[in-house]
């Protein structure tokens, strides 16, 4: 009999929890509504005709042309602190460039001796016009330049100025003085393909002769190092001296030749110390090869094992030219500058990309798009 109520009165409670009201709120209840409208489909239909149409008839470009001038404004100011330059130079001239119609931000960076001010203008602002208002506010106060502070170097940056194509050399062989020389090579190739705007290196090193002078030397000859160097740069020249004309020819005569390599530079005279000439290479240490490392760029290449070999390279960053059509550069005949840089070398298989080889006295690329390397990426053999 218990049991029998106590089911009963379950029953009831189960009733009237169904019969209460639901209080769904106004997003519950406008979905139920959407839910239950048989307007749902039509409204869904009506919104992907819509969003097609809208796809279609938006504009579209594969490179759209985005004017987003900045100009860098470089001055030095030499012998005074980071304070000095900032209270001088910066400041000033972040007020002055905010005068202009159009800057959107105006910011800059204090060292010791120079200052770099940064002026970015609105999205939309055409290079041309910018640049004409920065100078022409710029030259307008050059009066106003404080004594000692150097005239400004005005660099204009744009989105244009971003590279589209990035080629990398890498070698196990050859040292980043030879790769840097190739990639110079490579990159006046490339200046040759209609399209292309600037280039610029990355990594390498050039190549120079280093002179190490040694203090102890130089007092045991009584040189000074006003000599040594007065040796050097009197020697590294090379001037007209004259003409001579025979006949109906003419010829130019030079005088002087430019160093070229450290045994040249080893063999120059510095002065003659008791009647016996001095050469440079008893004063100093010698030496040919790498200059001091600036950037540097490494090949990293996954072997066997999940291990990685890496090989030093440099790499050729192309821009195009402002409001070409297409973004990678072409060649004459329309191709792609992947194979247009190509062409332009000895083709030759090889299992690493962009991996440079000797064969006589001709240099070769190694890349091409069946074998394991192309422009601006790579690919995985196998």
């Amino acid at each position: 009999m218990a049991e029998h109520s106590t089911h009963d009165e379950g029953a009831n409670a189960h009733e009237a929890a169904a019969e209460t009201p639901r209080h769904d709120g106004f997003a519950g209840g406008l979905a139920r509504k959407f839910v239950d409208s048989p307007l749902t489909p039509l409204l869904l239909i009506a919104s992907f005709i819509i969003g097609l149409m809208g796809m279609v008839i938006t504009p579209r470009e594969e490179d759209p042309q985005i004017s987003v001038p900045m100009v860098d404004i470089f001055v030095g100011y030499p012998g005074a602190s980071a304070e000095q330059v900032k209270n001088l130079v910066s400041e000033p001239l972040e007020r002055l460039m905010s005068e202009i119609s159009g800057v959107k931000h105006v910011y800059s960076m204090s060292q010791d001796g120079r200052s770099m001010v940064t002026v970015r203008f609105d999205v939309g602002q055409q290079m041309e016009p910018s640049l004409v208002k920065l100078y022409d506010k710029l030259y307008s106060h050059m009066d106003a330049i404080p004594k000692g502070v150097m005239e400004p170097l005005v660099k204009p940056k744009g989105i244009d100025d971003v590279p589209v194509v990035t080629l990398t050399l890498s070698s196990k062989a050859d040292d980043i003085v030879t790769l840097r020389k190739l990639a110079m090579d490579v990159q006046q190739k490339i200046k040759s393909l209609p399209n292309t705007g600037q280039s610029f290196i990355a990594g390498g090193s050039p190549e120079q002769v280093r002179v190490e002078v040694d203090p102890g030397r130089l007092t045991a000859y009584n040189v000074t190092l006003s000599q040594v160097a007065r040796a050097i740069s009197s020697a590294n020249q090379r001037t007209q001296a004259g003409e001579l004309v025979d006949g109906n020819k003419a010829f130019t005569v030079y005088s002087g030749e430019f160093l070229h390599d450290a045994r040249q530079v080893g063999d120059l005279l510095v002065t003659v110390s008791d009647g016996r000439p001095v050469m440079l290479r008893d004063l100093a240490t010698i030496t040919q090869g790498e200059r001091e490392t600036k950037s540097i760029v490494n090949h990293a290449q996954r072997v066997e094992a999940g291990r990685f070999t890496s090989h030093p390279a440099v790499t050729i960053a192309v821009v195009r030219v402002v409001n070409a059509i297409g973004s990678p550069p072409r060649d004459r005949s329309g191709a792609p500058c992947t194979d247009a840089v190509f062409q332009l070398y000895p083709i030759e298989r090889g299992r690493d990309s962009f991996t440079t080889t000797r064969t006589a006295a001709l240099r070769r690329l190694v890349a091409r798009d069946d074998c394991t390397g192309s422009i601006g990426h790579e690919k995985t053999p196998g």
